[in-house]
């Protein structure tokens, strides 16, 4: 993925006005609202990189099945990639004039707006014959507004006549005929060893203490395996893995002697620095000889580390590894499915090791602070597009296990006579059952099946219906981020705080009341969420060019910066050098000459009370961006949680002394980026309680008002719509911006307070009679019904079904 131009940033309008109520109030625009677009981009963007680039990534990522038959036959399958295609009708419906399928049409019929899933296989025997087919695996649900969907680029009058409205966004699902969000997520931010301190690790062993470091470890096909390094009484530490859900300790030793061919001096060099403490020291030269104590046979090369392992969980491995292949292959594969599996190479994956040591002393020795996974500092979002992309594999990877099962039942009808040829490949794969139905009842229901490789805070409830009660509700809904209904159990309330690191990227007044308060948050306007990867490697060069001294590489100083790109250690910098390479990534970001999304997070070395000292780069997806002031470019940056910390940022540059402004580096564009859409539509908030600021967000979204324009095309089983609103006359900047004016909800009224010595009022208001029969606040409720249409005048004539959705 190449640098892009910098992005365009929304800044609120200057003043409000009527001038949507003047000019060309009530005719159809040119060009839809950007504004309301950015609330559905989390959605679309990572729905476009599935179809695009992670779904074949995803699906050729699956480990081949390999099996023998009873003739000793060796049949191999590989996934070589996917694809979905675009919802089209039926090839048996040759009287359709138009083959394409919209979203209105899905909506009416009560029917699920999918497309075909296509896979790539590949079937070779003893090694030598290949047979490529590529086999349908069901319809799969499309995102509406993304590239599949054939709404993607019309114009606001062609999807008017294609039965949506003018400013329709997407970002949902149709299954059934009723829209489907899967929302966003709060998760611990991958590939990031974080510090934790938890009595429960010491009911692992009787060595095991409270202290750790974790990382939540994730590929780019969004597979996730988690390695934590614990700290052991005795000075030592174990590696703990898990595969198929199973928990597993080893010492760190045994893991980095497998991954490279490396003698105990060279470990014990890679581990120590100059200046280390004797305790240290002594912890890592006793960590060296307890390995070789802890066998019975002396492990002095590489190849008999991976012997070792590979005969100890040859067991574990199962159906992953053929009977015929020897111990070390085992233990390959169990490194590359378990082990920091971000990491394609052995000598990244030992220089990651090396650093969660270290930083695991550091810890223990509080030289450094303790962290947590409840800070946004730590956050990312859990794209629902992303679990789809792991559901897909994980059923594609269940379809190529049965195959091997049909195939061998079928040898066993027939042994004398079985050839496998192409044909006989295909009758094979006609008897396994399509994953369609399975994906498409995630996303009705939310329900995470028990699979490998997927790992969620919540494992039910991910989809939420796309409500229409009023259209505030409605967008809200595609920019809320849940922490997970698991918090919700908890008696302890340091969940729900609104930290000051969440400054700019989560609302702090658009949370609900109640027992989801502090947990069901919104995103902020400005607040980006990243999608799609691009090229590490042009990365490492650009900053191996500004000074970075190669992993391979002698440090160039005794103070040096670890410096990690996406969980990868690249190289080194010193301690003087640090910030003017921060400085020039950052002039390089506003110029384009760099990813614009580049989080470039500077963990300086302040002692033992700040975090653990390193420079780390993340260009991976799902991070909260925002948008801010690069003082120095003169230019709009997007800068991440991590670094945010870090960063002095001005909220207002006209009330900075200017003795102090040389102490920012940025500034926020508006006084109000720190407010979601609904936050922004509060009359007056500086001059409110913010109590009342939060239960405006939530009546807001409970009002009765004009949901949406296409009446006929609607398929909700209830819907609100006010028969009368009113335009109001006191808004806010952003309503103009939201063009709320052509969704209006509300009436206009005058009210009377009565003040010391009346009587409370609470939320009364006096209305005129005559007003009231002309139609104030008067509303409808429509409801949908669902005909099925059959021919009962015939006897024994078949039935058609035909199923209607509308309103009375």
């Amino acid at each position: 993925m190449a640098p892009g131009p910098t992005p365009e940033v929304y800044v609120p309008p200057a003043k409000p006005s009527l001038e949507n109520l003047t000019k060309d109030f009530g005719k159809i625009s040119k060009t839809q609202n950007k504004v309301l677009r950015a609330l559905s981009q989390p959605h679309i963007e990572a729905y476009n990189d599935v179809v695009e680039r992670g779904l074949t990534m995803s699906l050729a990522s699956i480990p081949p099945v390999q099996f023998a038959l009873p003739d000793n036959t060796k049949v191999a399958l590989r996934v070589l990639g996917g694809r979905i295609t675009a919802p089209r009708v039926p090839m048996s419906n040759v009287g359709a004039t138009d083959a394409r399928v919209f979203p209105s049409e899905a909506r009416t019929g009560l029917r699920d707006y999918t497309g075909q899933l296509v896979a790539h296989f590949a079937v070779s025997v003893n090694g030598a014959t290949c047979i490529a087919m590529d086999r349908s695996l069901g319809e799969v649900p499309v995102m509406v507004g993304s590239k599949l969907c054939h709404l993607h680029g019309l114009s606001p009058a062609e999807l008017v006549r294609r039965g949506e409205t003018d400013s329709e966004f997407g970002g949902y699902f149709i299954i059934r005929g009723q829209e489907r969000l899967l929302r966003l997520q709060v998760a611990t931010r991958r590939n990031y060893p974080v510090c934790l301190t938890r009595t429960s690790y010491k009911s692992y062993g009787s060595l095991f203490t409270e202290h750790a470091v974790q990382m939540r470890c994730m590929t780019d096909d969004h597979s996730l395996a988690m390695n934590v390094m614990h700290f052991l009484s005795n000075g030592s530490a174990k590696f703990i893995f898990r595969y198929r859900k199973e928990r597993f300790c080893i010492s760190p030793i045994l893991v980095i002697r497998a991954l490279m061919d490396i003698t105990d001096r060279d470990i014990y060099r890679r581990l120590t620095e100059p200046g280390d403490s004797d305790y240290y020291r002594n912890c890592i030269a006793t960590m060296l000889r307890d390995v070789q104590s802890e066998v019975a046979t002396p492990l002095t090369s590489q190849l008999s580390v991976r012997r070792y392992l590979g005969a100890m969980y040859r067991g574990k491995l199962l159906g992953r590894v053929p009977d015929w292949e020897p111990d070390e292959a085992v233990c390959d594969a169990l490194l590359h499915d378990t082990v920091l599996i971000h990491l394609n190479s052995g000598e990244d994956k030992v220089n990651v090791l090396c650093f969660m040591i270290r930083k695991l002393f550091a810890y223990v020795r509080k030289e450094c602070a303790q962290e947590s996974a409840d800070n946004p500092m730590l956050w990312e979002a859990q794209q629902g597009s992303y679990i789809y992309q792991q559901v897909i594999k994980n059923k594609v990877q269940m379809f190529c296990s049965n195959f091997r099962l049909v195939m061998v039942k079928r040898y066993n009808k027939n042994p004398t006579e079985y050839n496998i040829t192409e044909m006989e490949v295909a009758h094979c794969f006609k008897q396994l059952n399509p994953i369609g139905a399975m994906v498409r009842s995630f996303v009705s229901t939310g329900n995470i099946p028990a699979l490998p490789n997927i790992i969620c805070s919540d494992n039910v409830g991910l989809s939420v219906p796309a409500e229409k009660i009023s259209y505030t509700r409605y967008m809200s809904h595609f920019r809320t981020i849940h922490r997970g209904s698991f918090f919700s159990t908890m008696r302890t309330t340091a969940v729900r705080q609104m930290l000051p690191e969440a400054w700019g990227f989560i609302c702090p007044v658009h949370t609900p009341d109640g027992a989801p308060c502090g947990l069901l948050n919104h995103l902020t306007t400005t607040c980006h969420v990243t999608a799609g990867q691009p090229d590490r490697a042009a990365i490492t060069a650009t900053v191996t060019a500004l000074g970075v001294t190669p992993v391979t590489q002698p440090r160039p100083a005794k103070q040096c910066y670890t410096v990690l790109l996406d969980g990868a250690v690249i190289g080194f910098v010193s301690h003087a050098a640090a910030p003017r390479l921060v400085n020039k990534l950052r002039h390089m970001k506003c110029h384009g000459e760099v990813y614009q999304y580049l989080e470039v997070a500077l963990i300086p070395a302040r002692g033992p009370g700040g975090q653990y000292p390193a420079l780390y780069l993340y260009s991976s997806d799902a991070r909260l961006m925002r948008p801010v002031l690069n003082l120095a470019c003169q230019k709009v940056e997007y800068i991440g949680t991590l670094e945010q910390v870090y960063m002095n940022v001005a909220v207002n540059l006209r009330e900075v002394p200017t003795e102090s402004l040389a102490l920012y580096s940025h500034a926020e564009l508006a006084d109000t980026s720190l407010l979601s859409s609904l936050g922004l539509l509060v009359p007056l908030s500086d001059l409110n309680q913010s109590p009342r600021n939060m239960y405006q967000c939530q009546m807001s979204k409970q009002t009765m008002g004009t949901p949406r324009h296409n009446w006929p095309a609607c398929s909700e089983n209830k819907l609100y719509r006010l028969q009368t609103p009113h335009a109001p006359l006191f808004r806010p900047t952003h309503h103009d911006a939201l063009a709320m004016d052509d969704f209006g909800q509300g009436t206009n009224a005058i009210v009377a307070v009565i003040s010391y010595t009346g009587y409370d009022m609470e939320d009364a208001m006096i209305i005129n009679k005559h007003a009231q029969e002309r139609g104030l606040a008067c509303g409808f409720i429509y409801k949908m019904r669902a005909l099925d249409l059959r021919d009962h005048n015939r006897q024994n004539a078949p039935s058609v079904p035909c199923e209607w959705g509308w309103f009375i």
